[in-house]
């Protein structure tokens, strides 16, 4: 008895949320730019203008000194990679959180994903797992409601849990496959 309850009863929501490592590797790379341009920033605007002043003097206290200070260029190019990595370094992380935003839930007949409204099962049309193999990227197409045109969105085993974003991607497949073979009255199949 308690088989059959169970085997009634709809599926457990699967979530598949942002992948910790993903975002750690992001968060490196924008900690990264941020440092670096803040080191450019110093060297550029504060520690090599200052050691060329020094130079600078010494070489007028003393001519023929054998200290060669950092050319103009160098400091211009210093400054200039540090007022251009900062922001890079925000933009990016920008980016990068806006790429892992919210989360993939199938909850019952219905997906949401971010960016789209729920998307119920038997509105796929179509799964492009030509990327799923070498990188975990299936592309979905679904016909949203009230006769819009076809949209798409990807499923991403590297930005998102992988084993909830793969459990997900199987009952995608499962239900496309399902309405293909039992295709809605009316729909012209035959």
């Amino acid at each position: 008895m308690t088989d059959t309850a169970a085997s009634s009863s709809p599926p457990a929501d699967v979530v598949a949320k942002p992948d910790r490592l993903f975002r750690m590797k992001r968060y490196l790379i924008v900690l990264m730019l941020v440092g670096m341009g803040l080191w450019f920033c110093y060297d550029g605007f504060y520690n090599w203008p200052r050691e060329k002043r020094e130079a600078d003097a010494v070489e007028t206290s003393q001519p023929g000194s054998s200290h060669k200070p950092h050319s103009d260029n160098d400091i211009f190019l210093n400054q200039l990679l540090g007022v251009a990595l900062v922001p890079l370094g925000l933009l990016a992380l920008t980016w990068f959180l806006y790429g892992s935003r919210g989360e993939y839930r199938l909850s019952g007949q219905s997906l949401h994903v971010p960016g789209h409204p729920p998307i119920t099962l038997d509105s796929i049309t179509q799964i492009d797992k030509s990327k799923w193999e070498r990188k975990g990227v299936a592309t979905i197409r679904y016909q949203p409601p009230g006769g819009r045109s076809e949209r798409q969105f990807r499923l991403d085993d590297y930005v998102y849990d992988r084993d909830p974003t793969d459990l997900i991607l199987k009952r995608l497949e499962e239900a496309l496959l399902s309405e293909e073979q039992n295709p809605p009255a009316g729909s012209g199949a035959g």
